[in-house]
């Protein structure tokens, strides 16, 4: 595998990656309290909310029988049946020391994504060289997908980013000195991605994949106790999830199971035919694409996104460049590096087309930063290439393939991003995004604040558990079956029904049960508030019960917030 065994970059080298980093949290952190806080970047923060304040007024993520006590503190080890408590038992010192709402959420994120673009540039500085790392590591920063999906850890995306960077740069240490416990350092990197998030056992397997397709004489040089040692720290960085999955049926594949059936492409399982898979295989290069473009970002709207970026064509013309270059006897070795990472990108790519319901903006950015290096590695190439012309002719070209390979996606890049954050100041947010979440809940705290608030549909209850620090009684709703879950709380008068309008709800039938609940009871039902974004559309209805029809209770809280 060709390596570039270089000296320690010089200081300029360091300094442009750690601008690299200082542009990425400076984009990332602009407007950091759009769009509102959302359910899915909440579901681990909560826990450590309630580890850290005692049990919570609302429902709180963990599954059944993976409780741990502390001195008195509960905490679930992991959130969900594919998903582990990482990012809840790292983000543990953040709910105690500081008040908890969009600034310290999203900054630790944001700190995480910079920590990840750090030792993904140190893997590119020993993979490909200094002055390919400074550059990648600029492709990176001002990616909009990474910029949006690290901002508010859709996915979750930051430590996965931030374990396998550092996972490459250790592995490329340990083939470089030789320093055993590199080595070991990846290995218990990788088993902490498999426990963060199931899905990042493709990049264990895409990384081994592609290194035993372009230089399969690598693994010889692992020692037994080498493999040994790795293979138990592995598994010790997994140990969770493993002991999650003791009984069997594995609760983790029959969670997995239960989310492929709700898959709305109809994915409910593995392709059946070639066609099918090559289906599949395009469908997920469009959301890689649509990365690059930021199309997949589904909180701001009224805005057409461009079908085509300046990153996708220099990918793909990296990509030709790298499978014509690679065919050729005489120059495989040297460009075993580039069609690794080729490779690399390809496999998520197809591990992701045989994974039903893996068809998500949040599961192909699982191939960053993979594309990035290869564009900037092919970029370096043609500009050394260039740079042997005569002057200065020479100049010129590498110059033009300077603009057009690097400045051109990083400008690109970084217009499209602005583009969705003015887009996104305009309206605040789409839906469950919307920042209409704050203006809830200050007028439920401010408005019998004692009282139970029930999340009749999807997306509410976690927002306000965070932003009201647990104060609030939330109930969320949103997941029963029959109208007799709502029993309970209609006895008790004062609690308020948050929905969503309509045209906006997730779950449909939890409205209607809840609305034929009422009409059974012989129940009145009020509205007595209405927050709505930036553009004036409805996102958040708040109602109330009556046993009278002549009763309004609250009435005179009656009216429209943003």
């Amino acid at each position: 595998m060709i390596l570039r065994n270089e000296n320690s970059p010089s200081l300029h080298w360091k300094l442009a990656i750690l601008g690299a980093a200082v542009v990425f949290v400076f984009l990332a952190a602009s407007n950091i309290d759009l769009p509102g806080l959302y359910y899915d970047e909440l579901i681990q923060v909560t826990p450590a909310l309630s580890f850290v304040k005692g049990p919570l007024q609302v429902q709180v993520f963990g599954e059944a029988g993976t409780e741990i006590g502390f001195h008195g503190h509960r905490l679930s080890w992991m959130t969900m049946g594919y998903l582990g408590a990482l990012k809840t038992i790292v983000f543990v010192p953040i709910a105690a020391a500081l008040h908890l709402g969009p600034k310290s959420v999203r900054y630790f994120t944001i700190m995480i994504g910079a920590l990840a673009l750090i030792a993904i540039s140190a893997f590119a500085r020993r993979f490909l060289g200094p002055m390919a790392a400074a550059l990648g590591a600029f492709l990176l920063a001002t990616d909009p997908s990474y910029l949006i999906y690290c901002r508010t850890d859709y996915g979750p995306t930051v430590l996965m980013m931030l374990l396998k960077g550092v996972a490459l740069w250790q592995l490329l240490v340990w083939w470089q000195t030789r320093n055993s416990w590199s080595l070991y350092r990846a290995a218990f990197a990788m088993g902490l991605g498999l426990y963060d998030k199931t899905n990042f056992l493709w990049i264990v397997i895409a990384i081994a994949g592609a290194v035993l397709m372009v230089a399969p004489r690598s693994f010889t040089r692992l020692t037994r106790q080498e493999v040994m040692r790795a293979g138990c720290l592995f598994i010790v960085g997994c140990l969770p999830l493993i002991v999650y999955n003791r009984h069997w049926p594995p609760p983790t594949w029959t969670a997995l199971k239960t989310q492929n059936m709700m898959a709305r492409r109809g994915e409910t399982g593995a392709p059946r035919s070639f066609p099918e898979l090559e289906h599949r295989l395009m469908q997920r290069a469009r959301v890689l694409n649509n990365l690059f473009t930021a199309s997949t970002v589904n909180y701001v709207r009224g805005y057409l996104a461009p079908r085509l970026a300046p990153m996708s064509v220099v990918f793909f013309v990296a990509s030709v460049i790298t499978v014509i270059c690679y065919m050729l006897r005489r120059l495989r070795r040297r460009w075993r590096g580039e069609m690794l990472l080729l490779l690399a990108t390809f496999l998520i790519i197809l591990f992701a087309a045989v994974t039903p319901g893996a068809y998500e903006g949040h599961h192909l950015i699982l191939s960053y930063p993979f594309p990035h290096l290869l564009v900037a590695a092919i970029a370096i190439r043609c500009m050394r290439l260039c740079s042997q012309m005569r002057k200065p002719l020479g100049t010129i070209a590498a110059g033009a393939v300077f603009l057009a390979g690097v400045a051109g996606p990083v400008t690109g890049s970084t217009l499209r991003y602005r583009q969705v954050m003015v887009q996104l100041q305009k309206t605040g947010g789409t839906g469950s995004w919307s920042d209409g979440i704050y203006a809830l809940d200050s007028w439920l705290e401010q408005y019998d604040s004692a009282q139970p608030v029930v999340a009749v549909d999807w997306g509410i209850g976690q927002p306000l558990a965070v932003l009201s620090q647990g104060r609030l009684h939330c109930v969320e709703l949103w997941s029963v079956h029959d109208a007799a879950g709502y029993q309970g709380l209609f006895n008790g008068p004062g609690s308020r029904y948050v929905l969503h309008p309509p045209d906006g709800t997730h779950f449909p039938k939890a409205r209607d049960i809840f609305l034929e609940a009422v009409r059974v009871r012989g129940l009145q039902i009020h509205l007595v508030k209405t927050i709505t974004d930036r553009m004036g559309h409805p996102v958040l209805l708040v109602y109330v019960l009556s046993r009278n029809i002549g009763s309004e209770p609250l009435s005179e809280r009656q009216g429209t917030a943003r």
